[in-house]
């Protein structure tokens, strides 16, 4: 026999015939005709812990009646409940820094913001005190580069207007040069008074040079004093924009701590894994401490639930689909007439089966396995 029916040789072989409503409006209806067997889905159900601790809510009794995920038990969680608490401020603690931070970047570039800005609850007065002195640093800043440029655009305009009685002077120079250079060939001058208007000509040009190239010193320094600016701005963006991203993995760390500490808190409550009667139980009461994977009590399913499973054709799968509601007619190998029963489809198996060692499937067609759940078999 095929693995999966080998562990289940206490039920009889069944042939199952399927009569799928496919569509109730339009009446079209299917049948299938498959070989499978019945098993119960639920029986008797073990009640046990998932963490060791004291109980601090008792609602076991013998034979009373649970619905399926109704707490039967609360074990102590209070060391679970102040973890998650403290994540939880922490988590507040950091919302406040993103905030602050946030407000910081926007005033590197407006230094007066804060006047303007209507700030959370989150942010108490000393926090607004840190962002004025923040804001008041970048102020000051911006107010020194502001005056030594204003000191360096003053000092351009003494040395333009040098430049403009250097260039005076050197026109009145030419011409007298001028004048001289005709004397002399005139022979009414001598040679040292011309080489002596020559060198007061170039001197005043060295000069007219040295007055420009202040000019180009004073606009480079400037320059260097907004790019320093600019730069000690970018550096600071760019120093809180990785705190910034040291706080988002902080955060997500956090979150998923919290999680966890989440999914640990259901642990401590303890429920009822099916709709039962509690038919054995241990002696506890509030107080009583328990031990992790501890069987407290034993609870018998009110639910009658059958499962069939089947072989079905593979040039069947077309027509069934998973959740399709289904009537079942049973025939038993021993009996002649069938039983009809309703239920749905629960599963089908995402590939064909191999290696089916059944005498009565036939071996040269393919086979999916089929579940079909039904709470009406007796």
């Amino acid at each position: 026999m095929n693995r999966f029916f080998q562990k289940h040789l206490i039920f009889i072989i069944i042939a199952v015939t399927l009569l799928l409503v496919t569509s109730i409006l339009l009446k079209v209806d299917s049948s299938v005709r498959v070989l499978g067997l019945i098993e119960k889905k639920e029986e008797n159900k073990v009640i046990k812990t998932q963490v060791s601790g004291s109980i601090i809510y008792n609602a076991l009794a013998p034979f009373k009646e649970f619905k399926e995920g109704e707490i039967v038990l609360q074990i102590d969680d209070k060391s679970v409940q102040q973890s998650i608490k403290n994540y939880k401020e922490q988590l507040k603690l950091i919302n406040k820094e993103q905030i602050l931070f946030s407000v910081q970047l926007i005033l590197i570039d407006d230094h007066y913001a804060l006047e303007k800005m209507r700030l959370s609850p989150e942010i108490q007065d000393n926090d607004y005190k840190l962002l004025e002195n923040f804001a008041s640093n970048w102020k000051k800043i911006k107010e020194n580069k502001n005056k030594q440029i204003q000191s360096l655009e003053k000092q351009k305009k003494e040395t333009e207007s040098s430049i403009l009685i250097q260039s005076s002077l050197i026109e009145n120079l030419k011409y007298i040069l001028e004048r001289s250079e005709k004397l002399f060939e005139q022979k009414l001058i001598r040679l040292r008074e011309l080489q002596i208007n020559k060198q007061e000509y170039a001197r005043a040009k060295l000069v007219l040079s040295d007055y420009k190239n202040e000019i180009i010193d004073k606009n480079k320094q400037q320059q260097i004093l907004e790019d320093n600016y600019l730069n000690s701005k970018l550096n600071e963006k760019l120093k809180i924009q990785n705190k910034t991203n040291d706080l988002e993995l902080k955060i997500l760390e956090i979150k998923q701590i919290l999680n966890k500490n989440n999914e640990e808190l259901k642990k401590y409550k303890v429920k009822s894994p099916i709709n039962g009667v509690i038919n054995e139980m241990i002696s506890i009461n509030e107080g009583s401490v328990l031990s992790s994977n501890q069987v407290v009590a034993e609870i018998a399913s009110t639910i009658n639930k059958s499962i069939i499973k089947a072989y079905l054709p593979s040039t069947q799968r077309e027509i069934m689909k998973v959740n399709m509601p289904a009537r079942i007619s049973i025939i038993n190998l021993n009996q002649n007439s069938p039983k009809i029963y309703d239920g749905f489809v629960n599963q089908i198996s995402p590939n064909v089966l191999s290696n089916i060692d059944e005498p009565l499937i036939d071996k040269s067609m393919a086979y999916y396995l089929l579940e079909i759940e039904s709470s009406s078999i007796d």
